[in-house]
């Protein structure tokens, strides 16, 4: 987000939270984005000091499941559908539900795409 942020890139990045919410929220998010981007200006001065508030990050919860590394039924249908269109391995906890987030944005038609049976 930071690197695109850099760059003058429109493209909105979307989360999503594999781990406890304590751990990934909007407030540490914030606060990492602001330490990366301190870190990275002070070794070249010529990277950007950019600014990132709570309302630019977006975050997924719902797909997380119960705990850290623990599949879950979305991320592994994902996981099959992904093998068996594509023949491309994804793994359950990090890969799998993402994937699963996209599908579920397909199947609602987040990005305009028109409702069918291919999500």
């Amino acid at each position: 987000m930071l690197g695109l942020r850099a760059m003058n890139s429109k493209t909105r990045v979307v989360s999503v939270r594999v781990n406890s919410e304590s751990f990934v929220n909007v407030k540490e998010m914030v606060k990492l984005i602001i330490r990366t981007n301190s870190l990275l200006s002070s070794l070249d001065p010529s990277f950007p000091r950019l600014e990132f508030f709570e309302c630019d990050i977006d975050i997924r919860h719902g797909f997380f499941g119960k705990q850290y590394a623990l599949f879950t039924e979305e991320g592994m249908e994902a996981v099959a559908f992904m093998k068996r269109y594509s023949g491309i391995k994804l793994e359950g906890t990090y890969t799998g539900k993402a994937f699963a987030a996209l599908l579920d944005d397909g199947r609602k038609s987040v990005f305009g795409i028109v409702k069918g049976d291919h999500f």
